[in-house]
């Protein structure tokens, strides 16, 4: 993350909303989800859009860039087809940080910011046309390429 600007950052750790470029605040799993919320989970939400918001780690950092409902779908998306290169028995890698780490190869990316928690849309959009590519290749062909 060295090679970004403070305002980058500030957007991939939960401090700004990338869509309002306003504050966030740190709210719980009700103010997400409603009163009937048991997640008992915190979230760091946009002052200012309550569908900008992104979960947190345990200890209350974020778990990555504020996302609305159409970058969320997009990120459960993706995230479901990059897991077939890790997870089950045909799998092309033993493990999903393998998996990050050649994913980070084809987009370009670091490997601290490569993971579906940081994308935004187009890299989410991007992750799915490479890994979808990929795996269309045949098995034997794989194991050469990666």
């Amino acid at each position: 993350m060295d090679q970004l600007t403070s305002f980058e950052k500030d957007i991939l750790t939960g401090k700004m909303c990338p869509y309002c470029n306003c504050e966030t605040k740190t709210v719980t799993d009700k103010e997400i989800y409603g009163l009937q919320s048991n997640y008992s989970k915190s979230f760091i939400q946009c002052i200012q859009n309550r569908d900008h918001y992104v979960g947190t780690f345990a200890n209350g950092k974020s778990l990555g860039r504020l996302a609305n409902s159409e970058l969320r779908k997009l990120k459960r998306e993706g995230h479901a087809i990059f897991d077939q290169l890790w997870q089950g028995e045909d799998a092309p890698f033993k493990t999903r940080d393998m998996a990050y780490i050649w994913l980070s190869k084809k987009m370009r990316l670091s490997k601290e910011l490569t993971h579906f928690a940081m994308f935004n849309d187009e890299q989410c959009l991007q992750s799915v046309k490479i890994v979808n590519g990929f795996m269309k290749l045949p098995k034997w062909l794989r194991l050469l390429i990666k």
